[in-house]
């Protein structure tokens, strides 16, 4: 008797913890809020995204552009980034969104914009902070965030990154961008540790970068015309293209938006590569989903 007592029992309590738990995460959908302390990462109401992008199921054989657009972060230049991501929306390009995670969480607009359009781009970890001191006087770039990172240090960084990136887009980040472009080999192994399938940095790789809207030597926009010879370079060799840009490549000095700079290279670089027929924008996901790698 006492052991059927037991089993009753027992067997009401999972069915009213199957039922806190499931309308308590459908509470939390729809109110917009999750529990615990990354609440304000958590997608609710706002993960229901509208596609504006439509992506060929066969990239093989076409000209594939990646738009890798760095510095996404709270506050600073916040508002060129996401106005970059939405007008690249009407050329039917996806943007891939490098994020810097920390402080992340003090910019609501920021990540209520990340939930809101999540499905039209991809979210991708710029670092942790980004620390680093940038070059010396020969140009050369040192103590940077993951220059000579150790393995612990590296694996630590980027699993914080991720706890905030992935809720945020609601699927695992696969993607890493490590500030200014320069990793150690132990931060390497530490990516690939923690599920990153995509490195793109300086150097030959397939991921890395081939072309670049701004040069930082020069302190100058660089025109179309060279933007886009790069490109065609990059196709000739595996058909595809990394195009590396920063919302500050068309800020002024208070950082607001130079509307000149901003047409007149911004969306005449977006214009003149939609007119090719061959070309197709792509993010990483779209390359490692199809197994494309520029080939």
């Amino acid at each position: 008797m006492l052991s059927s007592i037991i089993k009753i029992i027992f067997s009401i309590s999972i069915i009213l913890s199957v039922i806190y738990f499931t309308w308590g995460n459908l509470f939390a959908l729809f109110s917009g809020y999750l529990t615990e302390d990354r609440s304000v990462f958590s997608i609710g109401r706002d993960q229901f995204c509208i596609s504006h992008i439509n992506t060929p199921a066969n990239l093989r054989g076409k000209k594939l552009v990646i738009l890798r657009l760095d510095d996404v972060q709270a506050y600073a230049w916040r508002d060129i980034s996401m106005r970059m991501i939405q007008d690249a929306y009407r050329f039917n390009a996806p943007i891939v969104a490098w994020v810097i995670p920390k402080n992340l969480g003090e910019d609501l607009t920021i990540i209520k914009f990340l939930k809101r359009e999540h499905c039209n781009m991809e979210i991708a970890m710029h670092g942790w902070d980004h620390s680093g001191t940038g070059v010396n006087n020969l140009q050369i770039y040192y103590k940077t965030e993951f220059w000579d990172v150790n393995y612990k240090e590296a694996r630590n960084r980027i699993h914080m990154g991720k706890e905030i990136l992935e809720p945020l887009s609601g699927k695992p980040i696969i993607s890493f961008i490590p500030p200014f472009n320069i990793v150690s080999t132990e931060a390497v192994k530490a990516a690939k540790d923690e599920w990153i399938e995509v490195i793109s940095s300086i150097g030959t790789g397939v991921h890395d970068y081939h072309s670049t809207t701004y040069n930082f030597d020069k302190k100058r926009i660089v025109p179309v015309t060279e933007v886009l010879n790069s490109c065609e370079n990059a196709f000739i060799k595996n058909g595809l293209c990394v195009i590396m840009m920063h919302p500050q490549d068309y800020a002024n000095s208070d950082k607001t938006l130079d509307e000149n700079a901003y047409r007149d290279y911004y969306l005449a670089m977006l214009e003149s590569l939609a007119k090719d027929e061959n070309v197709v924008f792509v993010t990483f996901e779209n390359l490692i989903e199809n197994r494309v790698y520029g080939s």
